[in-house]
């Protein structure tokens, strides 16, 4: 089976700024909480499938927790696109460090 038929297909999003940079970790990293696949953070910390125990170990679990907060209640449609607050003009500016 090709990467493509299992994943249908890819997107390459501009991350802007730090603070839209910690919205999309702290969504990557709760999204087995928001889905409810995981129902506390223990066992978030404890998924094989989930990074949330490397972040917490790394950065504290306050800090990643935190992270989390800030997203968890985030709306998403049924495509699974998320509002990030973004506009499309400053999604659209190239980043200062992409040089």
């Amino acid at each position: 089976m090709k990467y493509k038929d299992l994943w249908q297909s890819s997107k390459v999003l501009l991350i802007p700024s730090e603070e839209i940079d910690q919205k999309v970790t702290g969504y990557i990293i709760g999204n087995l909480l928001k889905h409810k696949e995981v129902s506390t953070f223990d066992e978030l910390y404890n998924n094989p499938f989930s990074n949330y125990k490397h972040l917490a170990d790394q950065y504290g679990k306050e800090f990643v927790n935190d992270l989390i907060y800030q997203v968890i209640n985030i709306n998403e449609n049924s495509e699974g696109e998320v509002d990030l607050n973004v506009s499309e003009a400053e999604a659209s500016k190239p980043s200062a460090e992409a040089g």
